[in-house]
């Protein structure tokens, strides 16, 4: 399931649409559009590649230890990271 979720986090919705948007370089002639493919995407490839993230943060950092540690994230493709992992600790 991962993987499905991956391709469509990575392949159909960060490079096609997010990459675009977060470096302000969508072409105004060929507006994004927003339709339920990418609410599809977003929520059956991007929401839960984050929460997989979100949980080896957690895993990893010690988090759930009850030290919350300093965590910097810079990817746009990571975007619901943050609020993840300070709702999986």
């Amino acid at each position: 399931m991962l993987h499905a979720a991956y391709h469509r986090h990575y392949n159909v919705f960060c490079n096609p649409l997010l990459w675009f948007l977060h470096h302000q370089i969508w072409n105004p002639s060929h507006t994004p559009n927003i339709d339920a493919d990418v609410e599809d995407v977003w929520e059956r490839g991007h929401v839960i590649v984050n929460q997989a993230f979100a949980d080896e943060v957690v895993a990893e950092t010690g988090w759930a230890t009850g030290r919350p540690p300093v965590i910097i994230v810079r990817d746009g493709h990571a975007s619901c990271l943050r609020v993840q992992v300070s709702g999986s600790a």
